[in-house]
């Protein structure tokens, strides 16, 4: 059956006359056949469009398209009628032919864009990746359209967007880079400030009951107020209004929770509200608030929807309010559904998340996806999953989707995912296919294509295959979404020869690119390569097929391989530390996001050196003396730091017991039982030990959701070793119990700091069995939590423990970090009126070009993606008490700007007077005007300033200064 999307409008044929048959040429015989025609009435955006479209055309072509409003050849015209469209349509065009000679493209500005767009691909341009570098431009003689009328719209009309990637990429892809946080972002802290709801009379109104009082040390984004209080939807009614009032603009306001685990209301009424404290269906560790909290977006929803008919309120299901509620949702109000369809692979998981997906569609008149696709620097292996993005995209286009979202950390080992999922926002009917060869060929050349496609193909392959053997897979499947670890067990699913033919592969792109390519595309390969190996490098120090999907070893025969593969295995660690730290100081600005505190958070991550996981799988090999001596050996052989040799000597001192133990009578020699739980049925048995004269012997209980033995430490920061002998009944079946254990550290409220996957180890019946993990404490840490787990076990099943051990392994070394690139920016021309202008921090001078830039218009673009700054006129305006001074300028941005003036006495500072901040500078340019007059006595002169946010960009344009009478 074909699936139909209504949001779709497809080509249509209509009935032509012979004189139209044919195709209308824009570019014959390498010239311009057609010249574009704007409307008599000046319009700044549709002049930017248009000029848009003829430079990238002309990239392409060599060409560049007349641009006129008073045209009149007999030639082809390209003719543009802008219309107004409601924001649900603003991306519908209509290209017709109404005359031999004419094409008439019909729209807003936005439709009109995407309509041209369509010309760019028919010319066989692609933008593969964000930035200068990331589009290929194919020759072209000849590109023409056929006669035929075309009426488009987009599938998702509501919202289309990545996380926090370049606006004119995401454009080029027919989406648009809206603000988040006005629809489907977390917009709790917004409604309710702390700064006034947090105290006084709202105390006992909004903030929420927590153990059974009023919880008064609420943070911003780690709290829930009491929606089932009146007082709530009255204010939220009362603040989103006067948003609208204030911005009749904006379309779109934000009812989306806040952050965080568990931190609802418990008071009496929103348990009645909420029908009882219930738990998810997908996720039974996380409370189920959807009653309570859809109840109260449905009193927001109804008041504001009576207000202002055409806006649109959105929420996330997330959390604890992720399952549908047992009433349906206004109309008014669109539910985004945070989700990752890679879990789709998953038999179990595809039928309850379709039903899931089902529900919902069916509770909401309108619904979305926020899609978690994080690769890098959250996996250290490429992950694709193509067939089922396209999947995911379809079911919710065809099932009310309006709402389409990226989460993750744009870069470029994923390669075509994020572009892929872009281009089936806009058409989910889209040949997912022949849409990932076009960005094969465009991203490094036909000739290499080939090789590039097979290398995704094998990791598409991966991930539907070998990853979900593994522990990270089968245990993170159920959660909103796939655990995001570093090193992950996922790693124990590489098969030896993995690392090798992938090699292979990328080391034909690479040839074939620089061979055949262009200049883009060789620069894309060596990307794609520099890439690939980083993940090289991650799938040696994790083991490169030598331990199997638990990650452990088997035998003495494979614990001397591993041994004798050491210094492959700590060279690829050392080389991934040194690759991590040109990824930051090669690749484009794009990569990693717009915010730099993602390249910060990657090197920190990756740019030092770091201990291979796969070392500690010789554990229990190491009484061994062959092994013993095999393990010394390589430590001989290969050139590390004096720390990691430190660190791996350990290992072999830990297996003859020569370190001291963190863990206070980690023997239970004595009373060390005291300090483990389960409090009940603890007991030490003489019978049963390793070694001394006793063990721990605990009846499990369960702890979410998992049979645990657990206790506490205090937490200092510093690599750690946690290790420990465990034993079940001897009458056990032969197989299927693993244990293992973790260590976990947790600030002061009690929540975890770090989250990793330990291995996982077979558990045989009647034997000792030894279980560890590596891992490390951050900094503000204040306990560490220890846990052996054991799975396959039932709630007061007997184990014994003896043995545990926490060792200090001391601490790796930093190295210099490489600074990453600086886009060289256009310098503010000297007819700006900014051209004289400076920074109060006259240290950010030097960085002039890094903050500030200009255009050839003299307009100023401020850029303070990585810090923020105040610019200002140095030169002084004379001005006195009384005096009226007003500026005007107009702007976009996306983020809050202050502006205004400091008044001097003669030229000493006296007092700072900021005049206005714009909340919000929208994406469409507006004009901002102010007047102000100088208040302090003895004022002599003020000077003029800009704050604009950290975080953002701004541009600013038509600058004007005057005194008024």
């Amino acid at each position: 059956m074909q699936k139909v999307f209504s949001a779709i409008l497809i080509i249509g044929f209509i009935f032509t006359p012979a004189f139209l048959r044919g195709d209308f040429s824009i570019i014959e015989k390498g010239k311009g056949a057609t010249v574009l025609i704007l409307p008599a009435e000046k319009n700044e955006e549709l002049k930017k469009v248009t000029d848009w479209f003829v430079g990238e055309l002309e990239k392409c072509s060599s060409v560049k398209l007349p641009v006129t409003t008073n045209y009149t050849g007999s030639g082809n015209r390209i003719i543009f009628r802008v219309v107004k469209r409601d924001f649900i349509r603003r991306s519908l065009y209509t290209v017709d032919f109404p005359d031999k000679f004419s094409m008439q493209i019909t729209g807003s500005t936005l439709g009109i864009r995407y309509a041209l767009n369509h010309l760019l691909e028919k010319a066989g341009i692609v933008y593969v990746f964000p930035g200068k570098e990331g589009a290929y431009y194919p020759k072209v003689t000849k590109l023409s359209l056929p006669r035929v009328k075309q009426e488009k719209d987009a599938a998702f009309t509501i919202y289309r967007s990545q996380h926090i990637t370049d606006e004119a990429w995401q454009l080029a892809l027919n989406c648009e880079l809206r603000d988040s946080r006005m629809l489907l972002n977390h917009g709790i802290d917004r409604i309710f400030p702390l700064s006034k709801y947090g105290k006084g009379e709202w105390v006992n109104k909004i903030l929420p009951v927590r153990y059974g009082k009023r919880d008064l040390k609420v943070k911003r984004y780690q709290w829930e107020p009491c929606y089932s209080n009146p007082a709530t939807a009255e204010e939220a009614i009362k603040n989103i209004s006067a948003y609208f009032e204030k911005y009749p603009d904006t379309p779109t306001f934000s009812l989306v929770i806040n952050d965080g685990y568990n931190y609802y209301c418990q008071c009496k009424e929103c348990e009645v509200a909420n029908a009882g404290t219930r738990t998810t269906s997908l996720e039974p560790g996380i409370a189920n608030r959807s009653n309570v909290y859809y109840k109260w977006v449905n009193k927001v929803a109804k008041a504001i929807g009576k207000k202002y008919p055409d806006k649109i309120l959105g929420v996330v299901a997330y959390n604890c309010v992720k399952n549908p509620p047992s009433f349906n949702i206004e109309p008014n109000v669109n539910v985004s559904i945070a989700c990752e369809a890679y879990a789709l692979s998953d038999p179990e998981m595809r039928k309850k998340l379709m039903e899931f997906y089902r529900i919902w569609s069916e509770k909401a008149s309108s619904v979305g996806i926020w899609e978690y696709a994080y690769g890098m620097p959250a996996y250290t292996l490429p992950r694709v999953y193509f067939k089922y993005a396209a999947e995911q995209v379809r079911f919710f286009a065809a099932n009310k989707g309006r709402t389409a979202f990226i989460e993750n950390s744009a870069n470029i080992g994923q390669g075509p995912l994020a572009y892929l999922f872009l281009k089936l926002f806009y058409d989910p009917s889209i040949d997912v296919e022949k849409t990932l060869d076009a960005w094969y060929v465009a991203a490094v050349g036909r000739e290499a294509a080939t090789a590039l496609k097979k290398y995704y193909e094998f990791w598409n392959n991966f991930w539907d295959g070998a990853a979900k053997k593994s522990s990270w897979y089968q245990t993170t499947k159920k959660n909103i979404y796939f655990g995001l670890m570093a090193d992950g067990s996922y790693h124990y699913a590489v098969k030896k020869g993995d690392s090798s033919y992938c090699r292979l592969l990328m080391e034909e792109v690479v040839a074939k690119a620089d061979k055949y390519g262009d200049a883009g595309q060789k620069k894309r390969a060596r990307y794609l390569m520099k890439a690939f190996e980083f993940y090289e490098a991650s799938m040696i120090l994790n083991g490169d097929g030598l331990l199997d999907i638990s990650g452990s070893i088997r035998s003495r025969k494979e614990a001397l391989e591993l041994a004798k593969a050491l210094p492959r295995i700590l060279q690829a660690a050392e080389k991934r530390s040194e690759i991590a730290r040109e990824i930051v100081a090669e690749f484009p600005a794009w990569w990693g996001s717009m915010y730099q505190v993602y390249r910060k958070s990657f090197i920190k991550k990756y740019g030092t050196s770091q201990l291979p996981s796969a070392v500690f799988a010789l554990l229990p090999y190491l009484n061994d003396k062959e092994i013993q001596k095999e393990f010394q050996t390589s430590l001989q052989k290969i050139n590390i730091t004096p720390e990691m040799k430190a660190i791996l000597q350990k290992l072999s001192d830990f297996s003859s017991g020569k370190l001291s133990n963190m863990i206070p009578d980690g023997s239970f020699e004595k009373d060390g039982i005291n300090n483990w739980m389960p409090a009940a049925d603890r007991m030490t048995d003489k019978e049963n030990f390793l070694k001394g004269k006793q063990s721990a012997s605990f009846r499990l209980r369960t702890l979410y959701g998992a049979q645990r033995v657990t206790s506490s430490i205090p937490g200092k920061a510093g690599n750690y070793l946690f290790a420990v002998y465990v034993k079940i009944p001897a009458d056990y079946p032969p197989y299927g119990i693993k244990a293992s254990c973790s260590m976990v550290p947790r600030r002061d409220n009690g929540n975890s700091m770090t989250y990793y996957m330990p291995p996982q180890f077979d558990v045989v019946p009647g034997k000792w069995t030894l279980l560890y993990t590596f891992s490390h404490v951050p900094e503000k840490a204040v306990t560490t939590s220890l846990m052996i787990t054991f799975k396959g076990m039932k709630e007061g099943d007997r184990v014994w423990v003896d043995d545990a051990v926490f060792l200090p392994m001391g601490k790796l070394p930093v190295k210099k970090q490489i600074a990453p690139p600086v886009e060289k920016a256009a310098p503010i021309h000297a007819s700006s009126p900014f051209a004289k202008w400076s920074f109060v921090n006259y240290k950010q001078n030097s960085r002039k070009g890094e903050l500030v830039r200009g255009d050839e218009k003299g307009n100023l673009v401020l850029d303070t993606r990585k810090e923020a700054f105040r610019f200002f006129l140095p030169e002084s305006i004379p001005a006195k008490k009384g005096d009226k001074i007003r500026i005007t300028f107009r702007g976009k941005g996306n983020k809050s700007l202050s502006y205004g003036a400091w008044e001097y006495e003669g030229v000493s500072w006296k007092n700072t007077n900021v005049l206005r901040k714009i909340a919000y500078m929208k994406k469409e340019e507006e004009l901002f005007t102010v007047v102000f007059t100088v208040a302090k006595e003895n004022t002599g002169c003020v000077r003029l300033f800009l704050a604009p946010e950290k975080g953002g960009e701004f541009f600013i344009s038509s600058y004007k200064v005057e005194k008024i009478k």
